[in-house]
């Protein structure tokens, strides 16, 4: 069996921090691309900047195992049972949305855990791991 490392807080933090670094950055290309069309509808504006926030992070983590913040930092995110698998779409929205919902609260329980999971790791069966 592989044993794996669990990263500290403070990697898990810089990771969420390059995160938004990214998706800051992908608002401005997208803000860019809308000044080249005259008149953009506000619905497409609207639906970008949505999906920017809500849906990078579980397609990221669904699809490839980890955000761009992860990959830099040599961090995955994989189902807790087995973890050489990435979780489904529908549990990392969920983990996603406890993360929003419980924010730092949800960090609390990272050092009291034996791999390192938050609660919303907890919520949706997932264990952050170092590569």
């Amino acid at each position: 069996m592989v044993e794996y490392t669990y990263p500290y807080l403070i990697q898990r933090f810089k990771a969420f921090f390059l995160d938004l670094c990214f998706q800051i950055f992908l608002m401005g290309i997208f803000a860019y691309v809308f000044s080249l069309f005259e008149n953009p509808l506000p619905q497409v504006r609207l639906f970008t900047l949505l999906s920017i926030f809500f849906l990078y992070d579980p397609i990221f983590v669904s699809l490839f195992g980890g955000t761009v913040g992860h990959f830099i930092l040599g961090l995955r995110v994989k189902q807790n049972q087995s973890e050489d698998k990435n979780i489904n779409f529908v549990l990392a929205f969920g983990r996603y949305i406890a993360k929003l919902l419980l924010g730092l609260l949800s960090l609390l329980t990272v050092s009291g855990s034996q791999k390192k999971r938050a609660l919303h790791d907890m919520i949706s069966g997932s264990v952050v791991r170092s590569k």
